[in-house]
């Protein structure tokens, strides 16, 4: 699976291919996100792990598109 991820900022889009992957950490804790229809974006550090590893807060991301 691969996750396209736009940021506010615009440019081009930062690619993470076969993502498994992506950590969500809040002030308390890191939390694992596995199940890529259950992600949503709110005001934290997201890190997402493929064969890539991209981190971003959540407050400079547009939108992520997953695809096979």
């Amino acid at each position: 699976m691969k996750a396209t991820i736009r940021l506010r900022a615009g440019g081009d889009p930062l690619i993470v291919n076969d993502i498994t992957v992506i950590k969500e950490v809040t002030t308390d804790e890191t939390r694992d996100i596995e199940y890529f229809t259950r992600f949503a974006i709110f005001d934290y550090m997201y890190i997402f792990i493929g064969s890539d590893i991209v981190s971003v807060r959540g407050e400079d991301i547009l939108s992520v598109r997953f695809s096979d």
